[in-house]
């Protein structure tokens, strides 16, 4: 704890919306019951599984869509081929994750606008069917759209 020091020459900086938050701090120890290992690997596994089934619905339909992540992160990718760097994301459609995201939010499933599911701890097999289903849908209705809007015009 000394190293974040203010008086220090070297201390390191510290800065924070909830710092010496009484609320937050009390949060965190509650949470920290509640989010045991157990929990964490079994978060992770039902992201995991979720991501395997959204991508296998996009494939399944030929569209240049991805979900890439790690456990219970993810984020939406309209485009085809390797994502290895933010670089790989470049040649995005800039208006389809906003397109999703509002889209999403019309059949109940809250999304970043740019992209981005994460998993709760609340969350069972029934949401992560809710956004599987929300997900066919959005492609059912705006597939040939998306697959249209990535191919090259000639």
């Amino acid at each position: 704890m000394a190293l974040y020091d203010p008086n220090r020459p070297d201390a390191l900086a510290h800065a924070g919306t909830f710092n010496n938050n009484a609320i937050s701090m009390a949060a965190a120890v509650a949470a920290a019951t509640v989010l045991t290992s157990d929990r964490l690997v079994q978060l992770n596994v039902m992201g995991d599984a979720l991501r395997a089934k959204l991508n296998g619905i996009a494939q399944a339909r030929a569209l240049p869509i991805q979900f890439t992540g790690n456990g219970s992160m993810m984020n939406i990718h309209f485009r085809e081929g390797d994502i290895r760097t933010i670089a790989d994301t470049e040649t995005e459609d800039p208006n389809a994750k906003p397109f999703f995201h509002l889209e999403m939010l019309e059949r109940g499933q809250y999304l970043t606008c740019k992209g981005m599911l994460n998993l709760s701890l609340p969350m069972s097999a029934r949401e992560l069917e809710g956004v599987a289903s929300a997900f066919e849908d959005f492609l059912e209705l705006n597939g040939r759209l998306i697959a249209a809007s990535s191919s090259p015009l000639t």
